[in-house]
């Protein structure tokens, strides 16, 4: 009968950290940025107010300048679209800072819908671009991940 008892303590210590969220595995894992290839997101902030946005700052390690032509980022709770008509030139070696931001009536130029969520979620990031001194019809893709919580900052 006492390990019984003992069996009933355990089970309750295991609820009531398991309530408190303490043992959600999400809460363990840090917030990160991962892009595929030599494109290295440096920085990134994910924000839930009356504008919502996600702002990243990437650094160009391809070994030659690139012109991003599109960003998209995805999930369930996040939709962001950023598109540069003539693209957006990041010379080899440097640090770009972009913002993606606006209502949904930019689309498809700049636009950002961000369902409040707490805790972390997992988005899709998917950048196109060409190199530097071709033509956007050599345009290729990098696919990345983004980790993170939402700040919900009041409008």
């Amino acid at each position: 009968m006492t390990y019984s008892w003992a069996i009933l303590i355990v089970l309750g210590v295991i609820g009531a950290l398991s309530y408190f969220g303490l043992l959600n595995p999400s809460s363990l894992i840090p917030e990160r940025c991962l892009i595929q290839g030599d494109l290295v997101c440096k920085d990134f902030k994910v924000i839930d107010a009356s504008d919502d946005s996600v702002m990243l700052r990437l650094e160009n390690g391809l070994g030659r300048g690139i012109m991003i032509t599109s960003i998209n980022i995805s999930s369930d709770s996040i939709s962001c679209v950023r598109s540069y008509a003539t693209g957006l030139n990041i010379p080899n070696g440097e640090v770009t800072e972009i913002t993606i931001s606006g209502p949904v009536g930019n689309c498809p130029t700049n636009c950002c819908t961000i369902d409040y969520y707490t805790g972390k979620k997992k988005a899709y990031i998917i950048v196109t671009y060409y190199n530097e001194g071709a033509s956007p019809s050599f345009s290729h893709r990098i696919v990345g991940e983004l980790f993170a919580e939402s700040q919900k900052i009041a409008s």
